[in-house]
């Protein structure tokens, strides 16, 4: 399996606050096999055709389809891949590129939480490993606190540090949607 970094294409003026950073997947500028626990993103990559029938494909349960914004599934056709076939068989070649459409509705920041707490969703799903219902609380309950503190701190941050106040949210507040997702699933 190969693949290499994808760039945003914008169908729409991007907002002034939202940065190129927040939609290219890159694992840098060297041709490399990938680590372990670096994966590349579906929207560039590719797989020998016996190799994907092998490992019984991407998984349906997972990913985009119709209405539904799933997650995972490249993820976890590579760690079937690894498994079957060896820890050194996901390179990434920086020459390999695409551009991936970034529509308007991805550029605000509902999406970002939907979109973080949506992957938490996922979580055992595609890494299969079940933490069990107390620990996810925890991790959960650490998560509400840390969204609470960083956004009550949100009026002493430096701007500049950030950009816009958007960007502080974006990097330092909804990543941590992710373990309350992962929680919140657990419980339905």
């Amino acid at each position: 399996m190969v693949g290499g970094p994808i760039f945003p294409y914008y169908q729409t003026q991007k907002p002034k606050w939202f940065k190129d950073k927040y939609e290219i997947r890159s694992q840098g500028v060297k041709l490399k096999t990938l680590d372990s626990d670096q994966y590349l993103s579906a929207s560039n990559l590719a797989v020998r055709k016996d190799v994907f029938r092998k490992v019984g494909g991407f998984d349906t349960s997972l990913g985009v389809s119709g209405n539904k914004h799933g997650f995972g599934e490249e993820v976890k056709l590579q760690r079937l891949i690894r498994q079957k076939f060896g820890a050194d068989q996901v390179g990434y070649d920086p020459r390999i590129t695409v551009k991936h459409l970034v529509p308007g509705n991805k550029m605000n920041i509902i999406y970002f939480i939907q979109s973080r707490f949506g992957a938490g969703r996922y979580h055992e799903k595609i890494y299969e490993d079940n933490i069990g219902i107390i620990k996810a609380g925890l991790k959960a309950l650490r998560s509400v606190a840390v969204i609470i503190w960083k956004t009550v701190k949100l009026p002493m941050v430096q701007v500049e540090e950030y950009g816009y106040w958007q960007n502080y949210l974006v990097e330092e507040v909804i990543p941590n949607f992710y373990e309350i997702g992962w929680f919140w699933q657990k419980l339905v």
